[in-house]
């Protein structure tokens, strides 16, 4: 998974919650039956988030690893160029659908105005202000997570299960 973040604060706060899914995911893929050895194979077989501050940075990843990358979360705008882009993430995330259509994309901004451009091709937003941005509830994980999105009154609007990362970024949308 590729995290492609410049804000320090956004990502302090989404990582933990990332690294925490993923363990939690590779743990119940291992079963009792599994000795030692076995469990620690798996684990550092888990899949891994590689942290990217640029559009360069992220095209490097993708480019390296795109056979391997189960998904891209990304911000609309950050540095390209030595520069902020307002345009850098759905370029990036143009870019990933046009070489691999079936990569999972997650666009998340705080301009609400990205939205129409998010799913005029094809990519999950988030809007980073909402109150309605995604919580993970922690209560009932046993897969990746059960998602949960909860309305300004705090009352549960849905609710989706992903039974794997791929569908976790597409249950963020």
């Amino acid at each position: 998974m590729i995290l492609i973040e410049d804000s320090v604060r956004f990502y302090s706060a989404y990582l933990p919650m990332l690294y925490t899914e993923i363990m939690l995911q590779t743990q119940s893929l291992m079963g009792d039956q599994l000795n030692q050895m076995q469990k620690l194979t798996r684990q550092h077989a888990r899949p891994k988030i590689l942290l990217a501050a640029s559009y360069e940075e992220g095209l490097f990843f993708y480019q390296q690893y795109a056979e391997y990358v189960l998904g891209v979360i990304l911000d609309a705008a950050f540095l390209r160029g030595g520069k902020v882009d307002s345009q850098a993430g759905i370029d990036f995330a143009k870019q990933v659908r046009a070489e691999h259509g079936e990569t999972a994309l997650l666009i998340q901004s705080s301009d609400q105005a990205n939205e129409a451009e998010a799913r005029a091709i094809d990519v999950a937003f988030i809007n980073k202000n909402s109150p309605h941005c995604c919580r993970i509830s922690r209560s009932s994980c046993r897969t990746i997570s059960d998602l949960a999105t909860s309305s300004s009154a705090a009352r549960f609007e849905r609710c989706d299960t992903a039974s794997d990362l791929r569908s976790f970024i597409e249950a963020l949308a």
